[in-house]
């Protein structure tokens, strides 16, 4: 049971960070397509309209977060409990070395798109 809970969640966390690449390049995309119209717009909105494409997904004046991702994030996080549920903490640390703790510190401190 724990494996396939342990593959399951590698799956789910793999497919939240393809989703999260895919999104952080559509907001470089932006930034850039916003600061190509620095001579009509001028330099400083130009400025203006790139941090706000680069701003986390969710934050005032981006937009929100996209129901996948979250879905996601919330699958990997409740995947994360169970393995910890089935056999603790310890030992999946032990099996697994540092992938749990990076993977759930990277999912519990960066921001949903």
């Amino acid at each position: 049971m724990f494996l396939r809970i342990r593959y399951l969640y590698r799956a789910y966390y793999d497919a939240y960070v393809q989703a999260r690449f895919q999104s952080e390049t559509l907001q470089v995309q932006q930034a850039k397509d916003a600061l190509a119209q620095a001579a009509d717009s001028g330099s400083h909105t130009a400025i203006d309209r790139a941090r706000t494409a680069l701003l986390p997904r969710g934050a005032a004046g981006s937009a929100a977060p996209t129901a996948a991702a979250a879905k996601l994030k919330a699958t990997c996080l409740e995947l994360f409990d169970a393995m910890n549920k089935s056999v603790g903490v310890e030992v999946i640390q032990g099996q697994v070395n540092h992938i749990p703790i990076m993977m759930t510190a990277a999912l519990c401190s960066c921001p949903v798109f």
